[in-house]
């Protein structure tokens, strides 16, 4: 293996620096996943970047799982494995299996991983100090899950007190309910609610799932950034999920993936549109559709010489809401896009302040943004996804008003 040069190492700090001058003396939680755990040279590596982080200055809080653990031991002691939607059906004799592997074996070794690599390290699980009190979980339908638990209230001061002595808490996720019952607590939630009571600048989460993907055999179609307001739709289009949408694999199958037509057609026929051109059409006089075919007039010349003059109204107000539609429209720009190259221009809008090529940009580059707000940014956006709509809409003001109130109730 090569050396590395003296350039490589100072352009790494140059990299580096804004960061550490971000995150210095905040606090980020750093959960580890079971399954990234099994490698026991990316585990010393993993351990050596949170020493690193600690050195310089980082409170790094490392939340533990350990699932492969667990299942070995249980096989070793013929103790069947058993997941309901996901969580481990957890009876009396496997929470004692949980509790000893976790807050013994898996956390004990992490404690001595960091502090063979020079950090001071100290082991803690939930029911430390009353760290993490839970209550009985219940499945998404009502399945009992045994001893699984839900994470009621966190009491802060074991970690808080661990850190403001410069050691690195290393927390084992069990907990207790107010009768002193242990139960076995998701890692992925366990950390989530420690990051929000201690109000970390970050939560990271390990693991060796590639992350959340489009498509969830396809690698390539990660999604980078998603942001906690996206969520619900991410849910609700099913990306977040144990599948993906029936519309997405159709673009994929049909080959569209990647075209312009990938952006036209699931948006092409919307059913509020054609509900309010329905009502339009409706208003035209009978007579003159009567007179038309009487006078040997086809249905395609009925509609284009009768039925679409007399419904400028009605086509303005559509066009003006399919336009607004698909100017502000940029999820289906990046998960039917096969790169930033194809990207629509809000989708580009969009990655161009969420995905910054930060490690990239040298040090007059920092100076440069530092002089741009970013509420400057936000509000240029802002005005470029305007704008286009405020030039349009005077051309069809008069026409939408009287589109939107055809069909109505009048009194």
């Amino acid at each position: 293996m090569e050396p590395i040069s003296n350039q490589i190492r100072a352009q790494v700090l140059v990299d580096a620096l804004p960061y550490i001058q971000k995150y210095n003396d905040k606090i980020v939680v750093v959960k580890y996943g079971g399954n990234a755990m099994t490698n026991e040279k990316l585990k010393q590596a993993v351990m050596n970047d949170i020493v690193l982080l600690s050195l310089v200055g980082v409170k790094v809080v490392l939340v533990h799982g350990g699932g492969p653990e667990i299942s070995e031991m249980l096989k070793k002691l013929q103790i069947e494995s058993r997941f309901i939607g996901g969580l481990r059906y957890t009876d009396q004799d496997t929470v004692d299996v949980v509790k000893m592997v976790l807050a013994g074996k898996v956390n004990k070794e992490l404690v001595n991983l960091l502090s063979r690599s020079k950090g001071n390290a100290v082991g803690l699980c939930g029911i430390d100090g009353d760290m993490l009190r839970a209550e009985r979980k219940v499945g998404s339908n009502g399945e009992d899950l045994g001893f699984v638990g839900d994470i009621v209230k966190v009491n802060e001061k074991p970690i808080l007190d661990a850190l403001a002595d410069g050691y690195i808490p290393v927390i084992a996720t069990v907990a207790s309910d107010e009768f002193g019952q242990t139960y076995n607590i998701n890692a992925d939630t366990a950390a989530a609610r420690i990051a929000a009571q201690l109000k970390a600048e970050n939560l990271i989460l390990m693991t060796d799932i590639a992350g959340l993907l489009r498509d969830k055999d396809d690698p390539s179609t990660l999604i980078p950034y998603v942001n906690v307001s996206e969520v619900p739709f991410l849910k609700r289009k099913g990306i977040i999920s144990g599948g993906m949408i029936p519309l997405y694999m159709v673009i994929n199958l049909t080959g569209l993936k990647g075209t312009f037509w990938s952006l036209v057609i699931p948006g092409a026929v919307p059913v509020y549109n054609i509900i309010l051109l329905l009502n339009f059409f409706r208003q035209t006089p009978r007579e003159l559709e009567e007179a038309a075919i009487m006078d040997g007039a086809s249905q395609w010349r009925i509609l284009w010489q009768i039925f679409v003059p007399t419904s400028k109204a009605a086509l303005a107000t559509v066009a003006l809401y399919s336009t607004v539609y698909h100017w502000n429209e940029w999820f289906n720009g990046i998960i039917y896009s096969r790169g930033p190259e194809q990207y629509p221009l809000q989708s580009y809008m969009r990655t161009i302040v969420i995905d910054q090529k930060l490690t990239q940009m040298g040090a007059g580059d920092w100076e440069a943004l530092a002089l741009v707000s970013d509420k400057t940014v936000k509000c240029a956006m802002i005005f470029v996804a305007c704008f286009p709509m405020l030039v349009l809409y005077p051309f069809l003001q008069r026409y939408f008003v009287k589109g939107m109130v055809l069909g109505s109730v009048k009194g």
